[in-house]
C-alpha cells in the first residue's frame, strides 16, 4: 500500500512539473494502469482483509469500489482530454486539471481502504479541497459562488462528524479507532452516546453522499465543475461517502441501538427519495 501511494501521488503531481498537454496524458495513463495494478497485486497477493500500513484495510468492499472508481476514471480522464481542449483552456489549467483529479481518486482510494475512523474522517477532508479546484476550473462567476457552497456545506458536514467521532471516541479500548476495536468496544457503549454520534456522523456524511440533509452540496458543484469531472465526483465520491456510512453502521450491529440507527437510514433514504421526487417536478 505504501508503494502504491507514493507512485500514485508523484504521479498525480508530476503534470504539474511537464511542459505539454501530451506529456499529461501519458502521466495520466500510467496513473490509470497504477490503479489497475493495485487491485491485481491486492487480489494476487492474497492481502484481501490484510491490514497494510496499521491503517488500511484491503477488505471485498474496499476492493469492489476501488475496482468501480478506477473504471469510472479511465472513462474520465480520456473525455477528460478532449473536454480541455475543446475549452481551449491553457496548458497550465490543463495541467492543474489533470493534478486535482488524480488526487482526488488518490483521496477517495484512502478512504475505500481506510481501517480507522478518524483516517476515514482526514481522507474525505481531503477529498473537499480536491474537488473544490476542480469546481473552480472555469473561473467564472458561478463557479466561484459553487465552489464556496461546496466549501462552506462540506466543511459544516465534515465538523459534525468530527464531533460524532469525539464522542464515539469515549467508548474507544485505549484510544483505539480502527474499526475492528471499535466493533467490540461500543457494546458496552452509552446508548445515548451511541445516537447522538451516529446522528452526527450519518448527517456529516450525507454531504460526501448527497443524501439527505446535505444532499444540496452537489447541486451547484455538479453543474459549475466539467462534466468529466462532475461525472467522477457523482459517483467515485459519492461511493466514498456510502462506503463510510457503511462501516459506521456495521459498527453499530451487535449494539442496542442498531434497531434504532437502522430506523435512522431508512427515514433518511425516504427523506431523499421525497426531496427527488420534488426536484424532478420543477424539471423542465
Amino acid at each position: 500500500m505504501l508503494i502504491y501511494l507514493i507512485i500514485s501521488l508523484i504521479l498525480a503531481v508530476l503534470p504539474l512539473v511537464v511542459r505539454t498537454e501530451r506529456m499529461t496524458n501519458i502521466i495520466a495513463t500510467l496513473f490509470f494502469l497504477v490503479q489497475v495494478a493495485g487491485i491485481a497485486l491486492v487480489v494476487a497477493l492474497g492481502r484481501v482483509d490484510g491490514v497494510m500500513l496499521s491503517v488500511f484495510r484491503a477488505d471485498n468492499m474496499a476492493l469492489l469500489f476501488h475496482a468501480l472508481m478506477t473504471v469510472v476514471l479511465g472513462f474520465s480522464l480520456i473525455h477528460s482530454s478532449s473536454y480541455l481542449k475543446e475549452e481551449r483552456v491553457t496548458t497550465q489549467s490543463y495541467k492543474t486539471y489533470y493534478t486535482l483529479l488524480m488526487l482526488l481518486a488518490v483521496a477517495i482510494t484512502c478512504v475505500y481502504y481506510s481501517d480507522n475512523i478518524a483516517m476515514t474522517w482526514v481522507f474525505l477532508e481531503a477529498t473537499t479541497i480536491c474537488s473544490a479546484g476542480i469546481i473552480y476550473h472555469r473561473e467564472f462567476k458561478q463557479s466561484l459562488e459553487a465552489t464556496w457552497k461546496y466549501v462552506f456545506v462540506c466543511s459544516t458536514g465534515i465538523a459534525m462528524a468530527y464531533l460524532g467521532i469525539m464522542l464515539l471516541a469515549t467508548v474507544a479500548n485505549h484510544g483505539a479507532l480502527d474499526y475492528a476495536s471499535l466493533k467490540e468496544a461500543i457494546v458496552a457503549g452509552d446508548p445515548l452516546y451511541l445516537k447522538v454520534a451516529f446522528l452526527l456522523m450519518v448527517v456529516g456524511y450525507s454531504c460526501k453522499m448527497e443524501i439527505f440533509p446535505l444532499y444540496t452540496v452537489g447541486i451547484d458543484a455538479n453543474y459549475a465543475a466539467p462534466a468529466p469531472a462532475s461525472a467522477f465526483i457523482s459517483t467515485a465520491l459519492v461511493n466514498a461517502g456510502f462506503v463510510s456510512i457503511m462501516r459506521i453502521y456495521t459498527l453499530y450491529a451487535h449494539s442496542d441501538v442498531f434497531v434504532w440507527a437502522r430506523h435512522v437510514l431508512i427515514l433518511i433514504g425516504i427523506l431523499s427519495l421525497a426531496v427527488g421526487a420534488m426536484f424532478l417536478r420543477r424539471a423542465n
